[in-house]
């Protein structure tokens, strides 16, 4: 694996929402600090892939991104750098990521009662730290 990693120049970590891509991106910003900034998940619009992947000689080494559709793999691949780059997608498992998915929305939901008024939360069995909202299922 490191062979394979050590022979690209250009790598791009892409995943669906819900498989570890803000956490990816995270890595890679912390890793990466002075590499060129992209937009975020830029990959899902057409005009902004080829803009960035064409407006300069030297991209950051690694750029991590959701991808949300089938056709921004393809624009991806299409106007990548053939020989020199190098496609990681990282797949979670469907059951997973719904899993996921409905902890997020019904977290958001509870723990910021002020913008989505909800009524009485005894009902979500929630409890508060200095820094998280737990939601007991």
């Amino acid at each position: 694996m490191d062979r394979m990693i050590a022979q690209h120049d250009q790598i791009f970590l892409t995943m669906p929402a819900k498989a570890a891509g803000t956490s990816m991106k995270d890595f890679v910003k912390r890793c990466l600090p002075n590499s060129k900034k992209n937009p975020d998940n830029f990959v899902n619009y057409p005009d902004k892939t080829k803009s960035f992947l064409t407006s300069s000689f030297k991209l950051p080494p690694v750029i991590a991104s959701h991808m949300l559709t089938d056709q921004a793999l393809i624009d991806l691949m299409q106007h990548a750098s053939s020989d020199l780059t190098l496609l990681v997608y990282i797949h979670r498992s469907e059951t997973d990521r719904l899993l996921s998915a409905i902890r997020q929305v019904l977290a958001s939901l509870v723990c910021d009662r002020k913008t989505y008024k909800i009524g009485d939360l005894k009902r979500f069995h929630m409890e508060r730290n200095a820094t998280h909202c737990i939601l007991n299922e």
